[in-house]
């Protein structure tokens, strides 16, 4: 089985999780892993970026209890909008064009991400967020009808997320400083592991800018 093949069957298999209710924890699990997914194959992805995001909106319908399961649904849709804001937009359309019933939260995506930056945690998912939201200060004029309601609350969910990494690296920068050498979760919680963030290969310059170098 080709590694592709291999990633497609475990989006499959994220996807049943994620539509079968099998618990909200579960559920986040198979989301993040969607995430990854996304990353690693990027631009080998498209044909499957309609049914990721139907398979999200759907979810949104039902009733989610923990924040924890509504973040990791948001942050699929950012990685979209960051890879490629062109095919997030005309995916957007699409599957709202074929399913009527996805339209409300689609259209409420963009407010629940602003609404839950705040909630944001540990450096893989600020960077997410912080990345998400750089892409809609530089998006196309085409689409700001799409966001025009947000853009004041963007620049300072912008600095949120910037105050929330700066004080994260210190907090790391403090643990190596002490030498200390315990691997416990104390540290920086919600974070993904160092070589499954390597997968975000076009943030660089920006995440230097972020760590004031």
């Amino acid at each position: 089985m080709s590694k592709r093949t291999n990633f497609f069957s475990e989006i499959l298999v994220s996807s049943r999780v994620i539509v079968n209710d099998l618990g909200e924890d579960s559920e986040a699990h198979a989301a993040k892993l969607i995430e990854v997914i996304i990353l690693q194959c990027q631009d080998n992805m498209s044909a499957a970026l309609p049914a990721i995001v139907q398979l999200i909106a759907q979810r949104f319908q039902r009733e989610i209890v923990t924040s924890e399961l509504r973040l990791m649904l948001i942050q699929v849709f950012i990685v979209i909008l960051w890879l490629n804001p062109d095919r997030f937009f005309q995916t957007l359309n699409t599957v709202a064009a074929n399913d009527p019933s996805t339209q409300s939260t689609i259209a409420n995506f963009f407010n629940q991400w602003m609404t839950d930056c705040e909630l944001f945690a540990g450096i893989h998912d600020r960077r997410v967020s912080a990345l998400g939201l750089c892409t809609l200060l530089r998006i196309d004029s085409k689409y700001y009808s799409a966001i025009s309601n947000l853009v004041p609350k963007i620049l300072p969910n912008c600095i949120h997320i910037y105050q929330g990494l700066m004080k994260t690296y210190q907090h790391n920068n403090d643990d190596d400083s002490d030498d200390d050498t315990d691997n416990d979760d104390d540290s920086v919680p919600s974070e993904i592991d160092d070589g499954e963030d390597e997968n975000i290969q076009h943030e660089d310059d920006f995440l230097e800018k972020l760590k004031g170098k």
